[in-house]
């Protein structure tokens, strides 16, 4: 086995050394304050395990229909950019709500030997739920519009934004019936004497 220089692979600038010098501040600050580590660990409690996964992924794809619902209402031609930040600010932390949780809801179900497995089948469902969806969004968009004109791009859009919200409004209503599942545990090789 060959030994590498740091001339044949030079760290990324500054990232070994600053990651090393926050890590030496925070460990001094520590140190010097102990109650800091309680509000560390206490905020580094995941909201999953405060609120649980059900309120998370119902609240979350709730808040992404709204959003998008609210785009599909105010969008036409002309519209200014800064009318859609606070739907797509709603839409966006919506999402990045539910989806964290449902991850954790798919690989908190399995044994921990088949962890892999259940990643492997949750971002398979992912990317093929995206490909249909986009497909929809598009079938929908050409019954609805066209690209010809900003008229009939904005009839294409909103048809298209509404069927998103319709989407995401069914993933709530689903997710409010998520199943409290808990991780089995693993079964017992029995030993040879």
């Amino acid at each position: 086995m060959q030994s590498t220089t740091n001339a044949e692979h030079p760290d990324p600038p500054g990232d070994s050394r600053l990651s090393a010098a926050v890590a030496a501040a925070c460990a001094d600050y520590s140190n010097r304050n102990p109650r800091s580590r309680e509000a560390v660990a206490t905020a580094s409690q995941t909201p999953t395990a405060i609120v649980g996964k059900t309120p998370l992924v119902a609240i979350g794809l709730l808040m992404q229909a709204i959003g998008l619902g609210w785009i599909a209402m105010i969008i036409a031609p002309g519209v200014a950019y800064a009318t859609m930040i606070a739907p797509l600010v709603v839409a966006g932390v919506g999402v990045s709500m539910a989806m964290p949780a449902v991850q954790n809801a798919v690989l908190g179900s399995v044994n921990v030997v088949e962890i892999g497995k259940a990643s492997g089948v949750f971002n398979m469902g992912r990317f093929l739920g995206g490909m249909f969806g986009i497909a929809l969004l598009v079938a929908a968009f050409s019954a609805n519009g066209a690209a010809d004109s900003p008229a009939r791009f904005s009839a294409g859009f909103t048809a298209a934004m509404a069927v998103a919200a319709a989407l995401s409004l069914l993933g709530a209503l689903a997710g409010a019936w998520l199943p409290a599942r808990h991780r089995v545990a693993a079964s017992q090789v029995p030993r040879s004497a």
